[in-house]
């Protein structure tokens, strides 16, 4: 997606217009609440998504299991790679980051008074946790200004995010976009590490990742 028809927000975050109007208006409501909704990823390009893939797949970005526990690459088969990276990070190409419709969100001062760094792990948003009260706060609210949370549930696929919020009208009309043939045919055409595997299990990919449908009962 052409990146120049976004607004920029924060001075460094970009989003769709439409997605951008909505989210300033969400935001002031909440300030008024003492809520504060700060950004920690808003688009994402698919050269900065297939860097975070690659150094995955090579080893030099840690990989985790579903349970939060650290796989090591070496003891891992190809198949078995590509899931465990796919339950955190998107596939190039195919992370909903790349359409400026979906935003990570965060309480700053909150976790700035944790004394350490944003890890956007559950224990954050959960009872408790230093972004819990923004999470509850647009649990009720975020509806209102056309925002769900599309990884509210983990069903197999892409692993439990609080954190992510995503403008459904502009998200929804992205997703009709993202064919399975488009997709195939931009994996083809990308140095992407895992390409063989990849391609093999794409159908898999798309409709238990992308599509976020989980693993088939």
């Amino acid at each position: 997606m052409d990146s120049s028809q976004f607004i920029c927000i924060d001075d460094k975050h970009l989003l769709q217009a439409e997605t951008c109007r909505a989210f300033q208006a969400m935001r002031s409501e909440a300030q008024k609440s003492g809520i504060s909704i700060d950004i920690a990823s808003s688009f994402r390009s698919v050269e900065r998504q297939l860097a975070i893939w690659n150094a995955k797949w090579e080893g030099k970005r840690p990989l985790y299991r579903r349970d939060m526990t650290q796989a090591d690459p070496a003891t891992l088969s190809d198949e078995e790679k590509l899931h465990c990276i796919l339950t955190f990070s998107a596939l190039p190409g195919a992370s909903r980051h790349h359409w400026g419709t979906d935003i990570d969100v965060y309480d700053e001062k909150a976790i700035n008074a944790t004394g350490k760094p944003l890890e956007l792990i559950e224990a954050e948003y959960v009872a408790n946790g230093p972004c819990y009260p923004l999470h509850q706060w647009l649990l009720q609210h975020a509806s209102d200004y056309g925002f769900d949370f599309p990884y509210a549930v983990d069903k197999g696929g892409i692993a439990k995010e609080p954190w992510h919020i995503s403008h459904k009208a502009s998200a929804s009309e992205a997703l009709e976009k993202l064919t399975l043939t488009q997709l195939a045919k931009d994996i083809k055409n990308m140095p992407i590490l895992g390409k063989s595997v990849i391609l093999k299990h794409l159908d898999e990919i798309y409709r238990r990742y992308v599509l976020n449908k989980g693993i088939e009962q």
